[in-house]
């Protein structure tokens, strides 16, 4: 197919590339071919076929059947050629560079599915894989409730329909909400949403909320969790990095895992949030955590005998791992840590559902109930959007720091 454009012609055409077979399926790729003042470049179609199958699709002997899926085949192969030349047609001045940009840029859909999948694999090229998780979630959930899906279809009628499918499937509310707020999120960002239809809000659907359960332990569980003689190395394992999240301004496992040698400076360890990192760029905050005994005596217990600025402190990662692999392995220590705990608060008879966000609550509230400042305390948490404290919120001198940190293990005086 030709084309002329600043007296050149441009020629596209699909063909099969024999120069690169596929050992394992006896299959070569089929490619778009595209040639500019005598250049050439080649773009992936992802459809690949054996030489048979490329004969039933462009030459056919008179009267034969083409097989079903092959029909298929040649309507996509030929729709990509087409798309590329109506590209090609619309450039007042060709350049491969502007063609990629446009035959590479993905089309805008009302079929819903295809919205989060993109999204999903967005994230993830984002290295935020613990979001990209929640929305396939999302998109596993609404399939099972309704198997095709426009963007159209969500409506006030249907979210009320889906909330009712997921009750009744046992789901809690902060699932459904945490699903829903995905399915708004997702409404806000297409442009092919019709906005007088907007379902959400005040007199539409509101989204639902889990109850806010408190999950802080108070001061005397603390105290049998941090004096309990265990005597089991797995146990006392991951009783210590409970009490390292703890101790640690309630830092999390994810923050706590990615920790490198290079983080601690002057008995202090500073990072920055691996929840905000991605998602507040201008208004990062860094968390600094004084390292005192205590915490001091873990990392020394665990840490990597090899401190280089660049390794981990703990072998939870190792430098080889994809953002996936890394989320995998996090996901599933974070695991390890809330099963022991749970075991530990049973045999301690601490009748409380403990994991490690009950470490990050327990932290705040203990200090609170210390009437250490709440300013601190959000300081200390990395807080992004309590403006009430921000008002006020200063810089802590690292001896103010000790001393309201120094609550935390009252009970050892």
């Amino acid at each position: 197919m030709k084309n002329r454009i600043n007296d050149y012609k441009v020629t596209t055409s699909i063909f099969l590339d024999k120069s690169r077979p596929s050992v394992k399926s006896n299959t070569y790729p089929v490619r778009l071919r595209i040639i500019f003042q005598r250049k050439v470049k080649y773009y992936a179609t992802g459809i690949n076929l054996t030489n048979e199958e490329n004969e039933f699709i462009f030459n056919p002997k008179p009267k034969q059947k083409i097989p079903d899926n092959l029909k298929n085949i040649k309507l996509d192969l030929a729709a990509k050629e087409t798309r590329a030349k109506e590209i090609i047609d619309k450039l007042e001045n060709f350049s491969f560079d502007t063609f990629e940009k446009k035959f590479f840029e993905k089309p805008l859909t009302k079929n819903f599915y295809s919205i989060i999948e993109q999204k999903r694999d967005d994230l993830i090229k984002a290295e935020r894989i613990g979001t990209a998780n929640t929305f396939d979630g999302t998109l596993k959930s609404l399939r099972n409730f309704k198997k095709d899906l426009s963007i159209d279809d969500i409506t006030i009628s249907f979210l009320n329909d889906y909330k009712k499918y997921m009750l009744k499937k046992g789901k809690s509310l902060t699932t459904i909400g945490m699903y829903l707020r995905n399915v708004r999120t997702l409404i806000n960002e297409s442009p092919l949403f019709n906005k007088e239809n907007y379902p959400f809000g005040k007199d539409k659907f509101v989204i639902p909320s889990g109850a806010n359960i408190k999950k802080a332990l108070d001061f005397t569980d603390i105290e049998k969790i941090y004096n309990a003689d265990l005597q089991n190395n797995l146990f006392e394992k991951y009783r210590d990095f409970f009490i390292l999240s703890y101790l640690g301004n309630g830092v999390n496992i994810s923050d706590i895992a990615r920790l490198k040698f290079k983080n601690i400076n002057d008995n202090t360890i500073t990072f920055v949030r691996e929840k905000t990192k991605k998602t507040t760029e201008n208004k990062q905050k860094t968390i600094a955590i004084p390292i005192t005994p205590e915490i001091k005596a873990i990392i020394d217990r665990y840490a990597n005998k090899n401190t280089y600025p660049d390794n981990y402190i703990f072998s939870i990662l190792t430098n080889d791992l994809s953002p996936v692999d890394q989320h995998k392995k996090i996901k599933f220590f974070t695991k390890l840590v809330n099963k022991h705990i749970k075991q530990i608060c049973s045999n301690l008879g601490i009748e409380k559902n403990v994991s490690t966000y009950t470490a990050r609550h327990s932290f705040a509230t203990i200090l609170k109930n210390s009437n250490v400042p709440i300013s601190f305390i959000s300081e200390s948490l990395g807080h992004q959007n309590i403006k009430t404290t921000e008002l006020y919120l200063g810089s802590f001198a690292d001896n103010d720091k000790t001393k309201f940190l120094a609550n935390l293990t009252n009970f050892k005086k």
